[in-house]
């Protein structure tokens, strides 16, 4: 009852003021959250109240000394990265919050993160401190500034090594010929961010020789990326079947700078789409003429115990793939994909007789065999 008999009464008074008129000189005040200002009329036209500092605004800051002094506006905030814990700013912000939300929390917690300018600067002088062996608790890694990879089956860049990977590293994949009868192997070192290997920068190549012929995806290769503690590159192909190896040594990363390192990360992520596409159109180019490969070579080597009438009806599938094939680039990935699977599926079904017709023809092999062997077993004993 008291407190609302003083609200009226104070409402009273404010009320009583205006009808007597404003008498003095009025200010205007704003309480910024960065940055306080306050203004006066003279006459019939405001006039902002400059600061001690000369300055028309002030930095909405407050600091305590240790001398019990208290600063405010610019004098304050100077001090506020060396006398953190007594610098109050942005307070406006945390009004109405409780003290355990995390958004005030985050605000409270000390940042101890580096300043991007000043990263690299920092890093030369830990590193010469490292090396004065002034600082011996200190660990610096470097990493590859861009993607390490190898030129594949219609053009793609197979990743080895990833972007940011710690050096000093080494990663291994094995491989295998693109056609039968296959003796040599060409590996194309690129570094870059792209799908295809023809938008990245090219650090080398060489060639593996000596390749016994086989069929195609039979050959075993197995490519290393070794990268040294010096960001040297080592790239090795060998030949698991006979042990034959060749290398090539890469010793920088291409020589780019940092300008042209970002460029190509933006241009990867620029045309991403478009290479998202490309690599798709490829690799389902590529897992379609596998499986036609496949399909004719299988068909060669159980003609005799595949339907005629079913043999026909694969070719014609194979020869619309052959088609397809033909028109790639013009091509849309899914129906590529589409008709591989309408392949490959007929192929199964076809080869699936097969095995069952060479099974049975094997097993009343045996069973007429072992007829025979006890029918003359038979009249040896007669004997």
């Amino acid at each position: 009852m008291k407190r609302a008999k003083s609200i009226l009464s104070n409402r009273m008074n404010f009320v009583e003021l205006l009808s007597e008129g404003v008498k003095g000189a009025v200010i205007g005040i704003d309480l910024g959250t960065t940055f306080s200002c306050v203004a006066v009329m003279e006459g019939k036209q405001p006039k902002v109240i400059e600061n001690a500092e000369g300055s028309r605004t002030t930095p909405s800051y407050v600091a305590f000394t240790k001398d019990g002094e208290r600063l405010v506006g610019m004098p304050a905030k100077r001090q506020a990265v060396t006398n953190s814990a007594n610098t109050f700013y942005a307070t406006k912000r945390l009004i109405g919050r409780r003290f355990e939300d995390a958004e005030v929390k985050k605000d409270i917690q000390p940042s101890r993160a580096v300043n991007p300018d000043e990263a690299v600067a920092v890093g030369a002088a830990v590193q010469g401190g490292v090396l004065a062996g002034d600082v011996t608790d200190v660990l610096l890694l470097d990493v590859t500034p861009l993607s390490l990879g190898i030129e594949t089956l219609g053009g793609v860049f197979t990743r080895l090594i990833t972007r940011n990977t710690t050096i000093p590293t080494k990663k291994s994949q094995v491989f295998s010929t693109a056609a039968d009868g296959q003796t040599q192997v060409e590996i194309k070192v690129h570094q870059g961010e792209r799908e295809m290997a023809s938008d990245n920068k090219q650090l080398g190549q060489f060639t593996l020789v000596g390749i016994p012929p086989a069929p195609r995806g039979v050959p075993q290769i197995e490519v290393t990326f070794d990268i040294d503690a010096n960001g040297i590159v080592h790239v090795s192909a060998r030949d698991k079947g006979t042990g034959k190896e060749q290398q090539i040594v890469i010793q920088s990363s291409g020589g780019l700078s940092k300008d042209e390192i970002e460029n190509m990360v933006k241009n990867a992520e620029q045309y991403a789409k478009e290479d998202r596409i490309k690599k798709e159109r490829v690799e389902a180019v590529n897992q379609a003429e596998g499986i036609v490969h496949d399909t004719e070579a299988k068909m060669e080597e159980f003609k005799a115990q595949l339907p005629q009438e079913e043999c026909d009806k694969l070719r014609e599938l194979v020869a619309k793939m052959k088609e397809t094939l033909a028109k790639k680039d013009e091509m849309d990935p899914e129906e590529i994909k589409k008709q591989t699977n309408e392949l490959q599926q007929a192929s199964l079904k076809l080869f699936e007789m097969a095995y069952k017709k060479m099974a049975a023809e094997r097993e009343g092999n045996q069973q007429q065999s072992t007829e025979t062997e006890s029918e003359e077993k038979k009249k040896e004993e007669k004997n």
